[in-house]
């Protein structure tokens, strides 16, 4: 394979590198996957709601909240597996 447009091709690496730099790099983005990953994870019900003055608001980092959902799918997977293995050979 040619590459033909070379310098192109660094600059657009270059924007992704950037990217990913930035990626759950603030606090409220780290906390917003986490919540959502978590949510997931869990297999029970939780001891009490979640407050509605709860001290992050997620709207501006709903899409982080919903990557960690998104996340805790694989990972309930996993577990599932480990626990079939373990259980049922």
């Amino acid at each position: 394979m040619v590459i033909t447009n070379f310098p192109q091709t660094i600059s657009l690496l270059n924007m992704m590198l950037d990217l990913l730099k930035t990626l759950l790099n603030t606090y409220p983005e780290r906390h917003a996957f986490v919540v959502g990953l978590c949510e997931t994870l869990a297999i029970f019900p939780p001891r009490q709601k979640m407050s509605y003055n709860y001290h992050i608001n997620f709207d501006p980092e709903y899409h982080y909240y919903m990557a960690g959902r998104f996340a805790g799918i694989p990972g309930l997977l996993f577990l599932a597996l480990i626990v079939k293995r373990c259980f049922w050979g």
